[in-house]
């Protein structure tokens, strides 16, 4: 990966892991008791964040391995299965900053495995 793509990726990890120290008195307040309509929608956005933070990572390691990005109706989904082994070069990717070869991983395993230190506050 290219020192310009690296540091990207690193801006985007940093903003997902501060948005989960943010959100994590949240998040607590809605394991502890039922969040009302407005804690529910702002842990709405809080997930709706974290998606798009490991969206802009797929993203960024695609782009920088030279895959064509998808368009379709379905391009959410699309990314992830690129992301996870259907891609051109056959590499599952990972928001740590490495891949592996053929791996089956699941997006879940992969996104948990991604942020050890800070993945107990999404529980």
């Amino acid at each position: 990966m290219d020192k310009g793509a690296k540091i990207k990726v690193e801006h985007e990890i940093s903003r997902i892991e501060k948005l989960i120290t943010d959100a994590t008195p949240l998040l607590n307040l809605c394991k502890a008791r039922e969040p009302d309509f407005v804690e529910m929608t702002a842990t709405a956005q809080i997930l709706h964040s974290f998606y798009n933070g490991i969206e802009s990572v797929i993203i960024l390691f695609l782009k920088n391995n030279g895959e064509k990005l998808p368009n379709d109706i379905h391009w959410h989904r699309t990314l992830f299965e690129m992301a996870f082994g259907n891609n051109s070069k056959n590499l599952h990717y990972h928001p740590t900053g490495f891949c592996v070869f053929c791996t089956p991983l699941g997006v879940h395993s992969s996104v948990e495995h991604s942020f050890p230190k800070n993945q107990s506050a999404l529980r």
